[in-house]
């Protein structure tokens, strides 16, 4: 990684020179020049792991990246420009990379696999972008997170039983109405994690063929009754009724199918 941390290079690399005042961070963090007032701007010592998972982010998007967002026009786009973000004492505890699609990030590729490692985050506002791949495990370990939007991407695969250890509301909402989570509109599909059914989880682009067990490309009333036949052991078994997922034929899948039906 290379961030314009020159001050920080003189303070590792030539111990006898004397440090400024006001330069010096704490084991971990690292010196900023003039951050952008979008983070704060009033502080310098950033935690050097935080700054590490925004710009894995911001290298899986160099295709796609709004270099509207480079705060100082260097042509680079560093951690701290990424987005809005808030800090407390150096830890990101806020990022939204969506900014009310008035200047989105338009992040894409695939989300890092340390997002974990954010452990001070308490929202996560990556709707609206061009994200891909699967959602990191590691996002289970983000004890701190209240509010996490995902949706309008391009993710894809099934939803990590991790996330259930977040504290999170699945689907509540606060006092504007506002959801604590919302992953619309992606491609996750069945099955899904034990805190969540297809309602939380809402529309998806998933393949119609889970649940189409007579083969008309459509799911309706016709499929529920074929698979409550294939249960009764009166009608042949198909791959397809197992709708989601979890190796058996039950009225979980039926369940399941009624709620993509319904929505």
């Amino acid at each position: 990684m290379f961030y314009p941390y020159k001050k920080l290079l003189l303070c590792a690399f030539i111990p006898f020179l004397t440090i400024l005042p006001g330069q010096e961070c704490d084991s971990g963090y690292v010196w900023l020049d003039n951050p952008p007032v979008s983070c704060g701007g009033e502080q310098n010592c950033f935690f050097e792991a935080d700054l590490n998972v925004l710009q894995i982010m911001i290298d899986n998007s160099y295709a796609t990246i709004n270099m509207l967002l480079d705060d100082n026009e260097d042509g680079i786009m560093e951690p701290v420009e990424l987005g809005y973000t808030e800090w407390v004492n150096g830890r990101l505890v806020a990022l939204d990379c969506f900014l009310s699609d008035i200047m989105p990030c338009n992040l894409s590729g695939s989300l890092p696999e340390n997002i974990g490692d954010l452990e001070y985050l308490e929202t996560l506002w990556l709707n609206g972008n061009y994200l891909s791949g699967e959602i990191p495990e590691s996002m289970g370990n983000l004890m701190n997170l209240e509010l996490l939007y995902l949706s309008d991407n391009n993710l894809s695969g099934s939803i990590p039983e991790s996330l259930c250890s977040l504290n999170i509301d699945w689907d509540g909402v606060n006092n504007w109405g506002v959801e604590y989570f919302n992953i619309w509109e992606n491609e996750i599909c069945p099955p899904y994690p034990s805190c969540m059914d297809a309602e939380i989880v809402g529309d998806q682009y998933c393949a119609t063929s889970l649940g189409d067990v007579n083969g008309d490309g459509a799911l309706n009333i016709l499929d529920i009754v074929i698979i409550a036949n294939i249960i009764l052991g009166s009608a042949e078994n198909v791959s397809d009724a197992d709708v989601n997922q979890d190796g058996e034929v039950n009225i979980l899948d039926i369940v399941a199918l009624v709620n993509v039906i319904l929505n």
